[in-house]
């Protein structure tokens, strides 16, 4: 059922690009994966509110109906040619095929070669690793297997509050694909599609910057080999996502000022209306973008203005029509927009803070400093690379008086080291020398021209960098090592202006071109071997575990506990999950294929409450252990097995 849905989605979208007048083969390609994104998300979105968002033919009456829709406009618009973008790429392609490879550009080929093998790899990872994440066992698939049973995303009892609250657009493109498939073998892919769909918007900005085809795609290709868009292409979070929605409002943005019509500030807005349903981390860019908005009104024509109305109002009519239910429900269960009053409060805590003078030159340096990052090339320069950063920059602190080493405006748990080695894993990894140069040195030095040059997108790039650094400090609640993710947008809007590193008419284009390429193709294969989160060495490798080894890969203290429940629960029956804390990573009980209805006993003294489990049908309850839990009360609960924490019992 999957590739009859994956070919109705397809279908529409090349039927509905077929309307528009994009000529562009960058837009075009992009405006597929925008409405194969949106036409997922809408439909889902409808399916939630009936409540049948787990009933697969439903969904995909749905997809049929849309196509039926777009089919008639299609026939009544003379039936335009639906395969025009594979014909204009094909043509692109031919038209190319003669230039001569020298060693003077052969850098390029070498570097399409390796990041389109290590992409396939990663296909294949996605594929033969389940999800293993930490956030995605305990938050991201947790609430995919739950709206699988429940037929709908609006609250149920949890202690992970994130669970209910966080916006969706991201996670229901997984769920579909379990939806159809009843297995996470394919959910990888909505990251994996996003990075190649950022990719290519970026190729797409830079030929809007004027460069030429070979300077574009190599900008493209240095985006896909930075660290963390290597590593969390084969993750069920949402950072990639986030990043390609901006990443493609932003190209369509500025396509509209380019060319004529407003075709692109219509798919501008529905990349952006999807990207507020996506992720909170949007709104760190929301007010450079309408400032960028502001300056673009101002300097092109006044008839012109009207473009930015139909952008402001597709945007937010995208927002009201995906993503905003689950806005509407927080604000209803919980009184905010953004989920409990605890969580936001936890997430100000830093803007609230007497000393925001001292924390934002603390973060802010903490920050900058994890930026210039040395991840991926080859040992022992990445390990003399640390050291050597550490001496430069500590007595630069000392002097300054920012004591970036204490724990101060960090999260509870985490300390600040300047010598710390980061892991070339989803959650730590950042973006490498070539991730720092693009994003400090160079779009400075960018930022410098197109004052000069009165060019809109250089000016903007930098804006959007320092306004995302600025909120990141002042909207989290504390310095973790795990921030670098959330930059993929600024990473993703900087870099088309690494192409113009490499230009023909300089001699040392092709010395920069092989020594950047270089960096790259280390990069790219470091990624490869050096991941703890999914090893290819050892004897924790992924060859010699099974899918619960792979599971607990990054929750290797939770092995015992889920075979003990793959041993003693059968794959069908209703298991409760009881702990007094508010972390567990509960998508692993769910089983392959989904089976198995997990239901969290939440608040924790329901544990006692016989009638409720009864109410409930659970048949098993696993416990989180402790002197005082489960209660001595909990009388329908027999003891039938023991880990070191978790205690796993029958309901009598």
């Amino acid at each position: 059922m999957i590739f009859l849905a994956a070919f109705l989605i397809l279908f529409s979208s090349l039927l509905l690009v077929s309307l528009l007048p994009l000529k562009r083969i960058p837009a075009q390609f992009l405006a597929i994966y925008l409405f194969c994104f949106a036409n997922i998300a809408f439909v889902l979105n409808i399916a939630n509110l009936l409540g049948v968002m787990n009933q697969s033919w439903i969904v995909l009456g749905f997809h049929f109906a849309i196509l039926c829709i777009l089919l008639v406009l299609w026939w009544k618009n003379n039936q335009p040619n639906i395969l025009e973008p594979f014909q204009s790429l094909f043509s692109l392609l031919k038209s190319h095929k003669e230039e001569r490879v020298t060693p003077a550009n052969a850098f390029i080929l070498i570097l399409a070669f390796v990041t389109g093998l290590v992409f396939l790899f990663n296909a294949f990872l996605i594929i033969y690793v389940p999800p293993n994440n930490v956030d995605s066992l305990s938050t991201h698939m947790s609430r995919i297997g739950f709206w699988l049973q429940r037929g709908n995303f609006f609250p149920w009892s949890t202690p992970r509050i994130w669970q209910i609250t966080y916006p969706v657009n991201a996670q229901l493109q997984m769920f579909w694909s379990v939806l159809f498939t009843r297995s996470d073998r394919l959910v990888g892919f909505v990251q994996w599609a996003a990075a190649l769909a950022s990719s290519l918007a970026v190729i797409g900005i830079a030929r809007l910057n004027k460069a030429n085809h070979f300077q574009a795609i190599f900008s493209g290709l240095i985006f896909l080999s930075l660290p963390a868009i290597v590593l969390q292409s084969t993750t069920t979070q949402n950072d990639l996502v986030i990043c390609a929605l901006f990443i493609l409002s932003i190209y369509f943005f500025f396509l509209g000022m380019e060319d004529n019509g407003l075709t692109p500030f219509v798919l501008s807005g529905i990349a952006l209306g999807l990207g507020v349903g996506t992720k909170q981390t949007i709104f760190f860019l929301l007010p450079v973008f309408a400032l960028v908005a502001i300056l673009a009104w101002l300097v092109i024509p006044q008839t012109q203005i009207k473009k930015f109305f139909v952008w402001g109002c597709t945007s937010l009519l995208t927002f009201a029509l995906i993503g905003s239910q689950i806005f509407i429900s927080n604000q209803i269960n919980f009184g905010h927009l953004f989920g409990s009053k605890a969580a936001v409060e936890q997430s100000t805590e830093m803007l609230r803070s007497e000393s925001v003078l001292e924390t934002s030159l603390i973060n802010g340096s903490r920050l900058l400093y994890q930026l210039a990052d040395l991840s991926g090339i080859p040992d022992p320069l990445w390990g003399y690379g640390i050291k050597a950063k550490a001496a430069i920059m500590k007595p630069v602190f000392s002097a300054l008086n920012i004591d970036v080493e204490s724990t101060k405006s960090a999260f509870p748990g985490h300390v600040f080291t300047l010598r710390r080695r980061y892991l070339l894993q989803e959650d730590e990894a950042w973006y490498g020398p070539l991730g720092f140069i693009i994003l400090v040195p160079w779009l400075l030095i960018e930022f410098i021209r197109g004052i000069k040059r009165k060019d809109l997108y250089r000016i903007s790039a930098f804006l959007f960098f320092l306004s995302f650094l600025i909120f990141d400090i002042f909207f989290r609640p504390g310095w973790d090592p795990y921030q670098g993710r959330y930059f993929m947008p600024v990473i993703a809007i900087s870099a088309p202006l690494a192409a113009n590193w490499i230009n023909h008419a300089k001699k040392s284009s092709s010395i920069v071109g092989w020594l950047a390429s270089a960096v790259a193709v280390s990069t790219l294969i470091s990624c490869v071997f050096l991941n703890p989160a999914k090893p290819l060495e050892g004897h924790r490798s992924i060859w010699r575990l099974d899918r619960s080894g792979m599971l607990t890969l990054q929750n290797y203290y939770f092995i015992d506990t889920l075979r003990m429940v793959d041993q003693k629960v059968p794959l069908d029956a209703i298991m409760g999950i009881a702990s007094q804390k508010d972390y567990y990573p509960d998508y692993v009980f769910f089983g392959p294929q989904f089976t198995r209805t997990i239901v969290p006993v939440y608040p924790p003294d329901k544990i006692s409450d016989s009638e409720w489990i009864k109410n409930e049908k659970i048949n098993y309850i696993l416990v989180k252990l402790s002197d005082t839990y489960p209660p001595e009360d909990a009388t329908s609960l027999e003891k039938i097995s023991e880990t070191d924490l978790w205690g796993l019992y029958l309901v009598k």
